[in-house]
């Protein structure tokens, strides 16, 4: 047995305890408390962390760790058409080797920034293995896209793993026709396993679900893809929702168009919203509104998106960014945005997320002062943290 003890623990987003200790048997927690009432076996041999505050370690709810050889490459300012145009020419012009390498040190950096857990999203399914035998836990997904789909070519669903999972994903209701949709959509079900998909995210993409014209027609057909396979919805969520792929395991990344109706339908169906708002803002100059989320009483999660459309995947600088952006959220909702929000969402929420009894001990400890500190106030130092050299284990 091991106890882990620091001046703080932040055992979720709403309960911090001052001069804890965590015990800890085979990578489990076993106990949480205050070391002044802990009984005196649990005194001896104890891990004196120091001043600062042991945390629940941080998840990743969507991100894109294959397309990190892109960081820099594509500009922001010419429009989410042109960037898409852009990003496919430049990933074809990287070798595979390069992107593997990248996605590699993307992960590692992830880890060392205090993200234990990711939704790693590949549309080339190069980063499998990569995943698998990284020192990161959560869930690859292979995504989907076009109109034709090989049946031998689905993933391998799995979910035999504590802390690994493997699903399907379909990229967005504007790039992947309803029939292929409902195909994934159905093998994941079968598995109980999560189900991502981007939605509601340009402008271009609510043209196109709306009238089937404009630029996004024009570019489905260059591709070469029939454009005929979708019918007309009055928004894109409301397009997932008829075609059935919205439940309480569907995962909706971005959500930046959206009306009340929509939000309804996501909150009736318990399906996850998942915000990306960094790469919101440089790709589409908007940001998602999420204080309305929260309002329909929707417990959103958090995720980076990709090196390709933002600067770093440190999530802490991504909760910095909703904070500052968004100041009357209450702190501790962003912060449980990217732990238990995020470990709900990617339905790791059994293990993960909080620091209580039954769960994976994977937390970090930041060498910061709470002392005389309210919880809001704390929340706000924890968020603001940014010495990656000094996030330990």
């Amino acid at each position: 047995m091991q106890i882990h003890r620091a001046k703080h623990i932040l055992v979720s987003p709403w309960h911090i305890i001052e001069n804890g200790y965590i015990a800890v048997v085979n990578n489990t927690i076993i106990d949480v408390g205050s070391i002044a009432a802990a009984s005196s076996h649990l005194k001896s041999n104890v891990i004196d962390h120091g001043s600062g505050v042991i945390m629940p370690a941080l998840l990743n709810a969507h991100t894109h760790f294959e397309l990190s050889a892109l960081q820099g490459k594509i500009s922001f300012d010419k429009g989410f058409n042109n960037w898409v145009r852009e990003l496919i020419k430049s990933r074809e012009e990287c070798t595979v080797g390069l992107l593997c390498q990248k996605a590699k040190e993307a992960i590692d950096a992830a880890i060392l920034s205090g993200t234990y857990f990711a939704c790693e999203i590949s549309t080339l399914g190069i980063t499998k293995d990569i995943f698998a035998d990284s020192d990161i836990g959560g869930i690859w997904f292979k995504e989907y896209l076009g109109s034709n789909l090989i049946q031998n070519d689905l993933a391998q669903l799995s979910s035999n793993k504590i802390h690994k999972k493997e699903s399907i994903a379909g990229h967005a209701p504007h790039t992947t026709s309803p029939a292929i949709l409902n195909v994934l959509k159905k093998e994941a079900k079968i598995a109980n396993l999560p189900f991502s998909i981007h939605v509601a995210e340009s402008t271009d993409e609510t043209e196109f679900i709306t009238t089937k014209k404009g630029s996004w027609a024009d570019f489905l057909k260059e591709r070469g893809i029939d454009t005929s396979l979708w019918g007309k919805s009055r928004s894109p969520v409301q397009h997932l929702d008829d075609i059935g792929l919205i439940d309480n395991l569907t995962l909706l990344i971005h959500l930046l168009n959206v009306d009340t109706a929509d939000i309804e339908i996501i909150a009736n169906r318990q399906a996850k919203p998942i915000f990306c708002p960094r790469s919101n803002f440089n790709l589409h100059k908007k940001l998602p509104d999420i204080p309305l989320f929260l309002k329909y009483g929707l417990k959103p999660a958090l995720g980076t998106d990709s090196l390709a459309s933002t600067e770093t995947l440190n999530m802490f600088d991504e909760m910095l960014y909703v904070a500052k952006n968004f100041p009357a959220i209450n702190p501790s909702e962003i912060l449980a945005m990217a732990t238990t929000n995020s470990a709900d969402a990617l339905c790791f929420s059994k293990i993960a997320g909080t620091l209580e009894k039954g769960k994976i001990a994977s937390f970090i400890y930041l060498p910061l002062d709470l002392t005389h500190k309210n919880l809001s106030d704390s929340i706000i130092s924890i968020i603001d943290y940014r010495d990656e050299q000094q996030i330990n284990t």
